[in-house]
């Protein structure tokens, strides 16, 4: 965990870097279309919002979700504090983390005993993040779990498709097929349609939520989380023989 937490932290310093470059200093009235890409910056908001606390980095989680709320107002309204956001940010993806912030992620005696007396459960993990792919798996590796990664939604629903696992985390907002198309998919497939799915995401709005578990989702997690928590509702969900 220490290892992808300094990753993110280098990766997201470089790109919240960026981000300040492309921003302009000053906004005229007259500037109605800015230099920032927001579709970009709001993905890399997102996605660090998601990922801050999961690896000991609250701050990042809450400076991110202020940038991110910022992104839906008139740019003229909010450059300035956008900027000074972002520079808060920055900040926090240089500071050392505190002893103590490292996430634990605990295995139990039972699962110990349990990875000698049957076969590993299989989970395919759909998230595009690599920090947040990176943490599932860890966390799911150290609790007996094999898992199966993909980057897209496209991707996921074939393998789940081509050889179903025992469960499903699936993402909401990655490419090509969204999380809520991959769960609709597998729900009209007779293979997978009692196949347990959690859907990991960042969309935290109670539509959101509904919508997922109307879908089909056995259950509904939302970013940032504490590594024991998506072990123990995944464990939850799987079938006793897994």
């Amino acid at each position: 965990m220490g290892e992808l937490r300094e990753e993110f932290q280098r990766d997201g310093e470089e790109s919240c870097r960026g981000l300040l470059v492309s921003l302009p200093r000053s906004c005229p009235s007259r500037m109605l279309v800015p230099a920032v890409d927001f579709g970009y910056a709001r993905r890399l908001l997102h996605q660090w919002a998601g990922a801050g606390s999961t690896v000991g980095l609250p701050k990042v989680t809450a400076k991110a979700r202020e940038a991110e709320s910022l992104l839906g107002r008139p740019f003229a309204e909010i450059s300035a504090r956008l900027r000074e956001v972002l520079e808060e940010l920055l900040e926090e993806f240089r500071r050392p983390v505190e002893a103590g912030a490292e996430p634990e992620v605990p295995v139990p005696p039972e699962v110990v005993k349990e990875r000698s007396a049957k076969p590993a459960p299989v989970v395919l993990v759909c998230e595009d993040d690599a920090t947040m792919r990176g943490v599932i798996r860890t966390a799911l590796e150290r609790n007996g779990i094999i898992c199966r990664l993909a980057d897209n939604g496209r991707t996921a629903f074939a393998m789940v498709r081509n050889q179903p696992p025992n469960a499903v985390i699936l993402d909401v907002d990655v490419p090509e097929m969204n999380g809520f198309q991959v769960l609709r998919s597998l729900r009209n497939l007779w293979s997978t349609r009692e196949l347990p799915i959690l859907m990991v995401t960042g969309r935290h709005a109670e539509g959101d939520i509904f919508r997922g578990i109307n879908l089909g989702a056995d259950a509904y997690i939302v970013k940032p989380f504490e590594p024991a928590e998506l072990v123990g509702r995944l464990r939850s969900l799987l079938p006793a023989t897994a």
